[in-house]
């Protein structure tokens, strides 16, 4: 009883802990990113008044981050995903309805590359100085962060800067 109360206590401290993440409007930069992305994908999907209101919000936060937020697209875009995520997420995908209440969140490492591609796109040429951190991620080892961090790297170039 004692360990259950220690386990239940521990949980708590860190539910309220303050966090360093950077955040907009009360919710961490990550959840901006990952709406954005999912956003694009009601979209593309032709359910656009879904997406679109979505999207814009999730726009408005990467941008109102912005350059701050470069070091955590970084991080997104080198995850590599542990051994049990990918095997819940290969549960997920399989539409397991326990995993999809208990986990709704539960995104995989291409997931986590996609949506910061998908972010450096909303930063355009604001996300410039990421160019020599991008630069050194298309010499990584692993081939979907290579293939990731050029179309990171093409999406700064060819979009337009959201400043103007």
């Amino acid at each position: 009883m004692l360990g259950v109360a220690a386990v239940v206590l521990i949980l708590a401290i860190w539910a309220v802990w303050p966090s360093n993440e950077l955040g907009y409007k009360g919710r961490p930069y990550k959840s901006w990113v990952f709406d954005n992305y999912e956003a694009n994908l009601y979209v593309l999907h032709g359910q656009e008044p879904v997406g679109k209101e979505a999207q814009r919000r999730a726009e408005e936060a990467i941008r109102k981050i912005g350059t701050n937020g470069i070091p955590t697209l970084l991080e997104m875009l080198n995850f590599k995903a542990s051994r049990p995520r990918t095997f819940l997420v290969s549960l997920r995908a399989k539409k397991t309805p326990l995993l999809w209440r208990i986990a709704p969140g539960l995104y995989s490492a291409d997931d986590f590359r996609l949506a910061s591609v998908e972010a450096f796109r909303v930063l355009g040429e604001d996300a410039r100085p990421a160019m020599p951190a991008l630069e050194a991620l298309m010499t990584n080892s692993h081939p979907d962060v290579k293939r990731m961090a050029m179309r990171a790297r093409v999406a700064v170039e060819a979009a337009p800067s959201p400043s103007q």
